[in-house]
């Protein structure tokens, strides 16, 4: 088996979708197959493989951690009416330390993302919201595992 081949842990039909891209194998693994060519399902909505995302930290000021919390549950409105967005989490890593998970099928959603609401409301208010600007990471997605 080459170095490109997938472990011998795999099963048979795994490691023949790994080889034979081709033709969908039958078995176990005919929805891996599927999802490999379709891409996975969000709802009833087929939608294309994610392929870029942004991670954004976000610091509060001192006493306005409440305030940047209830920010981010209102930018969960705006993410659902970005079409080009199909991914969006606001988090809390701690207790002044929040973030922003996105991901995006291609790099003009991403490039969408970051020219709309969210992120003009974003810069508006982080002068009275946050210690410090927000960091923002341009990350690849490598894999996603998304309901289906």
């Amino acid at each position: 088996m080459s170095s490109l081949e997938p472990q011998r842990s795999l099963g048979p039909c795994c490691r023949l979708l790994w080889r034979r891209r081709v033709s969908a194998p039958s078995g176990p693994c005919d929805s891996l197959w599927t999802s490999a060519r379709s891409g996975p399902f969000l709802g009833s909505k087929e939608i294309e493989m994610l392929t870029v995302s942004l991670f954004v930290r976000l610091e509060a000021k001192p006493g306005k951690e409440d305030e940047v919390a209830a920010f981010l549950r209102q930018g969960l409105q705006l993410a659902n009416q970005e079409t080009t967005t199909p991914l969006w989490f606001a988090l809390r890593l701690g207790p002044t330390t929040f973030a922003i998970f996105d991901a995006f099928q291609d790099e003009a959603g991403r490039q969408n993302h970051l020219n709309g609401p969210i992120a003009k409301a974003l810069m508006t208010q982080a002068p009275n919201l946050l210690a410090s600007p927000p960091v923002i990471e341009r990350l690849e997605v490598l894999g996603a595992k998304l309901p289906q």
